[in-house]
């Protein structure tokens, strides 16, 4: 029996894949989204700047209220940093002309992505891709060039799909090019030790808070149930400490005055855990009929706050420059290279602002977390 066959089958269905499956159906691509998604699963990337609607313009959300209830978000008023001093600088929204952009509830934003998705024709499977095989069998569309297996075989799934092109959306795990071969660049150590208050009447500021500490840097901000999401950058070792012995994550959350009002244990979620927030970069972002995305692509410093930026737009960008490829049966090498500039352009400058971030701390150059940064001027 023949296996169904896509134009493009995406791994991953975050905001990255989501943007690229949408923006394909609306060029007239069958597409479908694989990824073992859970809508309950509290997610990072909560910030969503004021600029990010033109993107989401593109995949047919003229206002956020389109897609999101009010419920699930909530406007970002200012962002407040202690950055190389003591005292606090507030940066006011209304400086912005594109305004100071919202928090969202991230998995709500994500499962709402997915049922625009849906409603725009593209199938859904809720699992994970396996193997990846090249195609060489009868039974497959001329143009399919990957076979593609179910990590689970479910008795609701095909026994597997084909496709033509493949993305890869899955995030800092980039599952699907790792088995392609593609490694990744590396350019600092850094993870983040995160933790989510339950919704409370304490901590009300409801600006974006960033501030520097000797061995690191914390971060906060309210969401639109009440709730607080509070994290730590810094190295592996200090944050595998917080990760094992929350009660340190709280001392520390509680002396850095990052909020107004202390925390206790008890005000934790779901404990604290630990995420990979180093940048890093692949080493080649797009083949001959396959991609990457999101990410997968590039994972951006979180000091920026720009990755869901990020991935709404390479996910249309990339959905755009296959079609582009697609359509144009000659020479379709300087389509590939524009979009491999255009991402190598983002890290640039990504790069260059990190530069300026991390070496205008000169308090704690001594300490091995900043060092890493002046040794990389």
């Amino acid at each position: 029996m023949a296996i169904p066959h896509y134009d493009v089958v995406i791994a991953g269905a975050g905001p990255a894949g989501c943007a690229a499956a949408i923006r394909l159906r609306q060029l007239n691509i069958s597409v479908c989204l694989v990824d073992d998604a859970k809508d309950n699963t509290l997610k990072v990337g909560e910030s969503l700047p004021g600029a990010a609607i033109r993107l989401l313009n593109r995949i047919g959300i003229k206002d956020i209220n389109q897609l999101l209830p009010k419920t699930d978000y909530s406007i970002c008023i200012a962002n407040v940093s202690a950055w190389g001093m003591d005292n606090w600088t507030y940066n006011d929204a209304i400086r912005n002309p594109e305004n100071g952009g919202w928090h969202i509830l991230r998995h709500k934003f994500d499962a709402a992505l997915r049922r625009l998705a849906k409603q725009n024709g593209v199938v859904f499977y809720n699992a994970k891709i396996g193997k990846i095989l090249a195609n060489d069998t009868e039974d497959t569309p001329k143009k399919a060039n990957y076979t593609l297996a179910f990590k689970t075989q479910e008795t609701y799934l095909p026994s597997a799909i084909s496709a033509q092109w493949i993305v890869d959306a899955t995030g800092r795990a980039s599952t699907i090019i790792k088995q392609l071969k593609i490694e990744r660049l590396h350019f600092e150590e850094q993870l983040s030790a995160i933790a989510w208050l339950k919704p409370s009447d304490k901590n009300q500021d409801s600006t974006t808070r960033i501030k520097s500490v000797e061995n690191g840097w914390w971060y906060s901000a309210k969401l639109p149930d009440n709730s607080r999401v509070v994290a730590f950058y810094g190295l592996a070792n200090r944050v595998s400490k917080m990760v094992k012995a929350p009660t340190l994550f709280i001392e520390e959350t509680n002396s850095s005055k990052l909020l107004e009002d202390a925390i206790t244990l008890e005000d934790i979620l779901e404990g604290v855990s630990a995420r990979n927030a180093a940048t890093s970069l692949a080493k080649k972002v797009i083949g001959d009929s396959w991609m990457a995305i999101g990410d997968s692509a590039l994972s951006l410093d979180p000091i920026s706050s720009q990755g869901m930026f990020f991935a709404l737009y390479s996910g249309i960008r990339g959905a755009e420059t296959i079609a582009s490829v697609m359509e144009d049966q000659n020479d379709v090498s300087e389509i590939r290279n524009a979009y491999k500039q255009k991402i190598e352009s983002v890290f640039i400058a990504n790069q260059n602002s990190r530069k300026h971030f991390y070496t205008s701390e000169l308090r704690y150059t001594k300490h091995p977390y900043w060092q890493q940064y002046l040794k990389a001027e």
